[in-house]
């Protein structure tokens, strides 16, 4: 079942329901009042023909047998619009007027015999309905006092058709309503699904929808055209990173092939021998280092905000000092100013910090220091080569972007693009910049 099929049937069976209920009170009410009307007019006619019963001789004690008086007639007894008899104890019809006879129970004996409180209550005389009043008059003697209903009720059956043919018109009105008003809820929503149906055959991630208005319908096709322009952005980055790759791996395997291919033709002199192992195993280590840079560029970023821990700058910072002292046998200085503690990936800002200090090392003299500053959420690394080339700061963080002055040095150009993915995964930013007295100044932030 469609949506807008749902729509439209849960509007109709509300506003059928709410009728309903509504109808149900109505009916009540104007039952109730006019069983109240009834009720009223039987008092009255009751009262006036009370008067009447009071004055006949010899009706005192159910004009017992043998006593003057019984079965006599009063000429304003009953009306025409009503049914009127006295009884007394034993049932027995005292005065009566009209071609109706009402029915005596044990109720209306005891009304009779008691003098009690009035009985009142609905009766059928030949298939007719009645509403019937019994009262106390003297001792031993009850009036009954009846109105026909059957105008009443037929105007009770008249409301609950119009009642009933309300509600049913009610219902389809809405159910109209809702039909039309959902078709016109959820085009945008069909939209969206044929536009996620043409992505999926034709895998064109480059046709925005038109998004109208401010509800939320149009926030989700907002939405749908920003998950659209991210996988546009990510399968850009997909295809630039293979590209860029397959070039970058070509060369150390072209090299390698040479190396393999010279070893199979037998070097007999070992010097030449160990000079192509030695070229051999070099590229072996520079592939297996692009590899994994390779990898960790296209690890998924939530990866890293999955689990983040308690990550002290300073000590993370001390630890990569020293680690780098020991692989480039250079001195390495830290300073701390401000430190902080932040929640984060150790495993990233680790890698971050080390791919700084391993692009100092290798942009700087192997003789000179390399300065490593935490300050806040900070960290700067700074090293006393040539600097970069002003027209390469803005690229230095792209991926295989390597200056004219940086071919000559190995490497991947991917060790500072792997900073800032690690920097924006965790809210910061990376910048470089030359130092005054020489040398570059790259650093990578965090967020608190």
């Amino acid at each position: 079942m469609s949506l807008r099929t749902k729509w439209a049937l849960g509007l109709g069976l509300l506003v059928a329901v709410c009728i309903g209920l509504a109808s149900v009170a109505a009916n009540a009410y104007i039952g109730s009042e006019l069983r109240d009307e009834v009720d009223e007019f039987l008092w009255q006619r009751s009262a006036t023909a009370e008067r009447v019963v009071r004055g006949v001789p010899g009706i005192a004690n159910g004009g017992r047998p043998g006593r003057p008086g019984t079965q006599i007639r009063a000429g304003e007894f009953a009306q025409f619009d009503s049914v009127t008899q006295a009884i007394n104890v034993g049932g027995e019809i005292l005065i009566g007027e009209g071609d109706v006879t009402l029915p005596v129970d044990a109720a209306d004996i005891a009304v009779a015999k008691n003098g009690g409180m009035a009985v009142l209550r609905d009766v059928t005389i030949d298939h007719v309905s009645y509403r019937m009043i019994t009262i106390p008059v003297v001792d031993n003697v009850a009036l009954q006092v009846a109105r026909d209903v059957t105008a009443t009720n037929a105007v009770l059956r008249g409301v609950r058709q119009r009642l009933f043919i309300v509600g049913l018109f009610g219902s389809v009105v809405a159910a109209l309503v809702g039909w039309f008003g959902a078709g016109q809820a959820v085009r945008p929503v069909r939209r969206i699904a044929a536009a996620a149906e043409g992505v999926a055959d034709t895998l064109d991630l480059s046709a925005p929808l038109a998004v109208k208005g401010n509800d939320e319908v149009a926030q989700l096709a907002t939405s749908f055209n920003t998950m659209m322009e991210a996988l546009q952005q990510s399968r850009d980055q997909q295809h630039r990173l293979v590209m860029d790759a397959s070039h970058e791996l070509r060369t150390p395997l072209t090299s390698l092939r040479t190396n393999i291919e010279l070893l199979e033709r037998g070097i007999p002199n070992g010097e030449v021998r160990d000079r192509i192992l030695g070229n051999a195993s070099s590229e072996l280590i520079e592939l297996t280092s692009l590899v994994n840079e390779l990898v960790g560029l296209a690890t998924d970023p939530h990866v890293a905000k999955a689990s983040p821990t308690t990550v002290d700058l300073a000590t993370v910072a001390a630890a990569a000092v020293e680690r780098g002292e020991q692989r480039h046998h250079r001195q390495i200085s830290l300073h701390v100013e401000d430190p902080e503690v932040v929640k984060a990936s150790l495993d990233g800002i680790e890698r971050a910090l080390n791919n700084l200090i391993d692009n100092a090392a290798k942009f700087s003299p192997s003789d000179s220091p390399i300065d490593v500053t935490v300050n806040g959420f900070t960290i700067n690394v700074r090293d006393y080569g040539p600097g970069i080339p002003e027209a390469d700061i803005d690229f230095v963080f792209d991926r295989f972007y390597r200056s004219a002055e940086a071919r000559s040095v190995k490497g991947s150009g991917l060790g500072l693009a792997i900073v800032r993915q690690i920097a924006e995964e965790h809210g910061g930013v990376t910048s470089a910049r030359n130092h005054p007295d020489g040398g570059a100044i790259v650093s990578f932030s965090v967020s608190g």
